[in-house]
């Protein structure tokens, strides 16, 4: 597959989203139809609040 030619077929279906969302099952998901499996992978990714990093501080204060 040739992703010039994929990710803006996916994304005019999809959309893009900047934010984590709960998609229409039960996945975490951001982007472009990309599920985050676990809290853990979400840490694999940078995060911004308001253009600074965003800290897993952050992540258990919105949790909570």
């Amino acid at each position: 597959m040739d992703p010039a030619f994929v990710i803006p077929r996916v994304e005019k279906s999809e959309g893009r989203a900047h934010h984590m969302y709960r998609c229409t099952g039960v996945e975490v998901t951001i982007g472009i139809g990309h599920a985050i499996q676990t809290p853990a992978d979400a840490l694999n990714f940078t995060w911004t609040v308001n253009d600074r990093p965003a800290t897993a501080a952050l992540f258990l204060q919105a949790k909570g």
